[in-house]
């Protein structure tokens, strides 16, 4: 067995013709983006297709990318696709591609590698990480000020901790700047109306009003070392956050 990258090899052609049979979803959209030659347009330029083969034949995929699903965040790289076809399932060959993309990661001096996701069984053997997302409604002829001074509040008073986790940097995407201890880095990414807290323990809090409506809308991405940890965690954050903003 061994691992190869989908750009870097010799034989596009088959292994995306491989791709194309996997029975998922992802899957036949990941096929897609690649015969498009659309993925890396929408994932990053430096994104990495590996797949695990024998003798030619694809056993297993995943993409490692600077961007997922859960934008706008400086979190970065993305594990994606994570797919074994039905004939290798059983002998732990998505966790040999987990540990190679980290391996990957490591070598480009990334401290941590992410994966959003819905799914459970798999990530739960390497830890959860579970993504939600709250909406807060500001009624009436006042909530579109209502929503300024929240937004304007949680940028000015970060707070030291949240459910007893330290609030170890504060992204502030409307001025492009990240607070943290260590002093203020700058943010290079467009300008959003966005606030990002990174808690001890790889949790992150964003909270962004919503475009269309009078809504505040706060995602949630916490780790726990089972989705029982996770969900319990991801409880107490939001029953915080919704005092913090007054609701």
């Amino acid at each position: 067995m061994k691992i190869i990258e989908y750009y870097s090899c010799g034989d596009q052609g088959s292994y995306l013709s491989q791709i194309k049979q996997s029975d998922w979803g992802a899957g036949q959209y990941l096929y897609e983006l690649l015969r498009d030659g659309s993925l890396k347009a929408l994932c990053g330029e430096s994104t990495q297709v590996l797949m695990l083969t024998e003798g030619g034949k694809l056993m297993a995929f995943c993409t490692l990318a600077d961007k997922d699903d859960i934008q706008p965040t400086e979190l970065s790289p993305w594990i994606g696709f994570v797919y074994t076809f039905p004939k290798y399932r059983g002998k732990r060959l998505a966790g040999y591609l987990l540990s190679y993309a980290e391996e990957v990661a490591r070598s480009e001096d990334r401290e941590f590698v992410y994966i959003s996701t819905d799914h459970v069984g798999l990530y739960e053997k390497y830890g959860m990480h579970l993504n939600t997302q709250s909406s807060f409604t500001c009624e009436g002829a006042s909530g579109m000020e209502r929503m300024r001074e929240i937004m304007e509040d949680l940028r000015k008073n970060a707070p030291d901790e949240i459910c007893g986790k330290k609030v170890l940097w504060m992204s502030d995407y409307q001025a492009s700047v990240k607070k943290s201890a260590a002093g203020q880095q700058p943010i290079h990414l467009p300008h959003s109306n966005v606030v990002e807290y990174g808690l001890e323990g790889d949790n992150v809090i964003v909270v962004r009003p919503s475009g269309t409506e009078p809504k505040i809308k706060v995602y949630f991405m916490v780790k726990g070392q089972s989705r029982a940890e996770a969900e319990d965690l991801e409880a107490q954050l939001k029953v915080q956050m919704t005092r913090l903003m007054g609701f």
